[in-house]
Protein backbone atom coordinates (compact mmCIF):
# COMPACT_ATOMS: atom_id res chain seq x y z
CA UNK A 1 0.00 0.00 0.00
CA UNK A 2 2.96 2.30 1.19
CA UNK A 3 4.58 1.77 -2.52
CA UNK A 4 1.80 2.63 -4.07
CA UNK A 5 1.16 5.68 -2.76
CA UNK A 6 4.43 6.68 -3.12
CA UNK A 7 4.15 5.89 -7.21
CA UNK A 8 0.65 7.78 -7.51
CA UNK A 9 0.98 10.66 -5.05
CA UNK A 10 2.38 11.41 -1.79
CA UNK A 11 -0.90 10.70 0.16
CA UNK A 12 -2.31 7.52 1.35
CA UNK A 13 -5.11 5.90 -1.00
CA UNK A 14 -8.01 3.45 -0.52
CA UNK A 15 -10.36 1.87 -2.82
CA UNK A 16 -12.90 4.81 -2.83
CA UNK A 17 -10.19 6.61 -4.78
CA UNK A 18 -9.64 4.21 -6.98
CA UNK A 19 -13.75 4.17 -7.58
CA UNK A 20 -13.90 7.65 -8.22
CA UNK A 21 -10.53 7.45 -10.89
CA UNK A 22 -12.29 4.92 -12.73
CA UNK A 23 -15.53 6.43 -12.87
CA UNK A 24 -14.31 9.49 -13.97
CA UNK A 25 -12.95 7.76 -16.70
CA UNK A 26 -15.82 5.62 -18.06
CA UNK A 27 -17.70 9.14 -18.05
CA UNK A 28 -15.06 10.66 -19.81
CA UNK A 29 -14.93 7.63 -22.34
CA UNK A 30 -18.79 7.79 -22.63
CA UNK A 31 -19.46 11.30 -23.02
CA UNK A 32 -17.17 12.26 -25.29
CA UNK A 33 -18.07 9.07 -27.48
CA UNK A 34 -22.09 10.25 -26.96
CA UNK A 35 -20.98 14.10 -28.40
CA UNK A 36 -18.82 11.84 -31.22
CA UNK A 37 -22.01 10.42 -32.44
CA UNK A 38 -23.96 13.66 -32.35
CA UNK A 39 -21.31 15.81 -33.95
CA UNK A 40 -20.52 12.70 -36.76
CA UNK A 41 -24.06 12.76 -38.16
CA UNK A 42 -25.58 16.36 -37.26
CA UNK A 43 -22.58 18.37 -38.40
CA UNK A 44 -20.67 16.45 -41.54
CA UNK A 45 -17.86 18.26 -43.83
CA UNK A 46 -16.54 16.71 -46.56
CA UNK A 47 -13.46 14.99 -46.64
CA UNK A 48 -10.44 16.14 -48.51
CA UNK A 49 -7.90 13.05 -49.06
CA UNK A 50 -5.19 14.54 -51.30
CA UNK A 51 -4.21 16.54 -48.19
CA UNK A 52 -2.18 14.78 -45.52
CA UNK A 53 -2.00 17.68 -43.46
CA UNK A 54 -4.50 20.39 -41.82
CA UNK A 55 -7.62 20.57 -40.17
CA UNK A 56 -10.71 18.01 -41.51
CA UNK A 57 -12.98 18.69 -39.15
CA UNK A 58 -16.49 20.34 -39.35
CA UNK A 59 -17.17 23.61 -37.06
CA UNK A 60 -19.03 21.38 -34.85
CA UNK A 61 -16.62 18.48 -34.48
CA UNK A 62 -14.12 21.74 -33.69
CA UNK A 63 -16.35 22.98 -30.76
CA UNK A 64 -16.72 19.71 -29.63
CA UNK A 65 -12.93 18.99 -29.17
CA UNK A 66 -12.11 22.70 -28.02
CA UNK A 67 -14.83 23.00 -26.47
CA UNK A 68 -14.21 19.79 -24.20
CA UNK A 69 -10.20 20.58 -23.71
CA UNK A 70 -11.04 23.82 -22.63
CA UNK A 71 -13.85 22.38 -20.17
CA UNK A 72 -11.08 19.94 -18.87
CA UNK A 73 -8.52 22.08 -18.13
CA UNK A 74 -10.71 25.31 -16.67
CA UNK A 75 -13.67 23.60 -15.24
CA UNK A 76 -12.01 22.10 -12.34
CA UNK A 77 -9.85 24.86 -11.47
CA UNK A 78 -13.32 27.04 -11.46
CA UNK A 79 -15.26 23.91 -9.72
CA UNK A 80 -12.24 24.77 -6.84
CA UNK A 81 -12.21 27.59 -6.64
CA UNK A 82 -16.17 28.10 -5.79
CA UNK A 83 -16.48 24.74 -4.00
CA UNK A 84 -12.90 23.27 -2.46
CA UNK A 85 -14.36 20.33 -0.77
CA UNK A 86 -16.12 19.03 -4.07
CA UNK A 87 -13.42 16.60 -4.96
CA UNK A 88 -13.01 14.53 -2.03
CA UNK A 89 -13.39 10.66 -1.11
CA UNK A 90 -16.28 11.23 0.54
CA UNK A 91 -18.29 11.82 -2.86
CA UNK A 92 -17.14 8.69 -4.32
CA UNK A 93 -20.81 7.73 -5.23
CA UNK A 94 -21.48 11.17 -7.09
CA UNK A 95 -18.46 9.81 -9.64
CA UNK A 96 -20.43 6.57 -9.95
CA UNK A 97 -24.01 8.69 -10.52
CA UNK A 98 -22.16 10.21 -13.51
CA UNK A 99 -20.56 7.86 -15.27
CA UNK A 100 -23.82 6.25 -15.34
CA UNK A 101 -25.62 9.47 -16.94
CA UNK A 102 -22.90 9.36 -19.26
CA UNK A 103 -23.98 5.81 -20.17
CA UNK A 104 -27.07 7.00 -20.50
CA UNK A 105 -26.33 9.81 -22.52
CA UNK A 106 -24.36 7.58 -25.14
CA UNK A 107 -27.13 4.96 -25.00
CA UNK A 108 -30.18 8.07 -25.79
CA UNK A 109 -27.51 9.62 -28.43
CA UNK A 110 -27.00 6.35 -30.41
CA UNK A 111 -30.80 5.57 -30.77
CA UNK A 112 -31.70 9.35 -31.30
CA UNK A 113 -28.96 9.28 -34.14
CA UNK A 114 -29.53 6.11 -35.69
CA UNK A 115 -32.44 6.96 -36.91
CA UNK A 116 -31.54 10.18 -38.35
CA UNK A 117 -28.60 8.67 -40.12
CA UNK A 118 -30.91 5.85 -41.62
CA UNK A 119 -33.07 8.52 -42.54
CA UNK A 120 -30.27 11.30 -44.43
CA UNK A 121 -27.95 7.94 -45.24
CA UNK A 122 -27.36 9.04 -49.00
CA UNK A 123 -26.81 12.86 -48.34
CA UNK A 124 -24.25 11.98 -45.38
CA UNK A 125 -22.37 9.42 -47.21
CA UNK A 126 -22.40 12.50 -50.42
CA UNK A 127 -20.75 14.77 -48.10
CA UNK A 128 -18.40 12.65 -46.47
CA UNK A 129 -17.22 11.67 -49.94
CA UNK A 130 -16.47 15.07 -50.95
CA UNK A 131 -19.63 14.28 -54.01
CA UNK A 132 -22.17 17.24 -52.56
Amino acid sequence: MLFRSLIFAPVKTDLRMLIMLLSSAVMGLFLMAGIGVLVAVLGPKRGNYYHSFGNDLSFAANVAVIGGMFGLLFLPRILAKFWPAAVTPDYWWFEVLLACAAFAFYRFALGAMSGVFRARRESLLAVMEGKS
